[in-house]
């Protein structure tokens, strides 16, 4: 599990269960941004416990080359994620195909940097 990249000013990294506070501080972070396009999350989605297990899950996808998700960080703070991108249902036949999502948070939104993350 060695995937990361770096742009010019990002850098995008698979994490796995032993990452699981980060992405918890940031779903806590942004649990009311990021409601308007989520499905409704239960006060357990807010654990480390949840994220552990959501992490293994992401890393087993991918290692059955289902999905990646990528966090995403600024290079001068790998401290702080400030979004994800994820491809997800990855097709690999005739026609290559995959469900591309991201997020941000809320305090970097409108800024670029998901367009950065993206390109």
């Amino acid at each position: 599990m060695n995937n990361i990249y770096k742009t010019e000013g990002l850098i995008l990294k698979q994490l796995n269960e032993n990452d699981a506070q980060l992405v918890l501080d940031y779903y806590i972070r942004n649990k009311k941004f990021l409601a308007e396009w989520e499905t409704q999350r239960n006060e357990d989605f807010y654990t480390l416990e949840v994220q552990r297990d959501s992490l293994f899950n992401d890393v087993e996808s991918h290692r059955k080359g289902a999905s990646l998700r990528l966090w995403v960080f600024k290079k001068e703070d790998e401290s702080k994620v400030i979004g994800c991108v994820s491809f997800q249902n990855i097709v690999r036949s005739i026609m290559q195909s995959c469900i591309l999502g991201y997020k941000s948070d809320v305090s970097e939104a409108g800024r670029g940097f998901m367009t950065e993350a993206l390109h």
